[in-house]
């Protein structure tokens, strides 16, 4: 297994899917942080996920949804 992975983090506007923003870092709570404080300013509705561990802490509950099949491994957006 390879040490010292990097991630490349994607968000999606899920009735597009356009890419609307991106980040290279861990697979953390850190690095969803970066994202999820630049999708903001998007007005973001629900995240559709994988169900990474990470998610819940940083995104609510309420605007979290897991994909089925785990479909895709990056964020969907709705705004």
């Amino acid at each position: 297994m390879q040490k010292n992975k990097l991630w490349i983090w994607k968000a999606y506007c899920r009735d597009t899917d356009q890419p609307i923003d991106w980040e290279c870092g861990n697979r953390d709570q850190n690095t969803l942080a970066r994202v999820t404080a630049r999708l903001r300013r998007w007005s973001v509705w629900f995240f559709c996920t994988d169900n990474w561990k990470v998610y819940p802490r940083e995104i609510p509950e309420d605007d979290l949804i897991f994909h089925v099949n785990g479909q895709r491994e990056d964020i969907s957006a709705f705004f």
